[in-house]
């Protein structure tokens, strides 16, 4: 990772941030107007059922990934704060 080089507020992150969302915009315009086949019906989205039950899965997708990212900086924090007592305490012997 090169988040020294390139921060959230570098013109490259930023940069790439909005033609993500350009291309998305321009898959969604694409598939609801121009496609005569789309590869995704919108009007599934209408069924209050499918709706919630895709959000739900969005939610519990996005709960997960921070959930492991969040359990290994803490398991890196502990290790590091262990060896750090540790040291402490063979110098002092």
């Amino acid at each position: 990772m090169q988040t020294q080089d390139h921060a959230w507020t570098s013109t490259r992150t930023i940069s790439l941030l909005v033609a993500a969302i350009a291309l998305l915009v321009g898959f969604l315009l694409h598939e609801t107007t121009l496609a005569r086949k789309p590869l995704v019906t919108f009007e599934i989205f209408k069924a209050r059922a499918v709706t919630g039950a895709n959000v739900v899965a969005v939610l519990v997708g996005a709960a997960l990934l921070a959930m492991f990212y969040l359990l290994s900086l803490y398991e890196q924090l502990a290790r590091s704060s262990r060896r750090s007592a540790s040291r402490r305490s063979a110098s002092a012997q």
